[in-house]
């Protein structure tokens, strides 16, 4: 449960792989695109996740959202 509670302050290398997600999402396809996240374990693919969802320029971008942990 860390990286859900993890400060966009105090996480480390993640700048390139944020800002082209956020790109995806703020200037992406007209159509309904689906952006996965894949790679091995521990490689911080849901912090990266969740520091583009809590991004306030992303926020802006949708009327609505959802955070599912599965």
């Amino acid at each position: 449960m860390a990286p859900l509670y993890a400060e966009e302050a105090e996480v480390v290398g993640f700048d390139d792989p944020r800002d082209i997600l956020k790109d995806w999402l703020i200037e992406g396809r007209v159509e309904l695109t689906v952006i996965f996240v894949v790679g091995m374990g521990e490689l911080g693919k849901t912090t990266l996740a969740k520091l583009v969802y809590d991004n306030m320029e992303v926020y802006a971008c949708f009327d609505c959202r959802a955070w599912i942990s599965v």
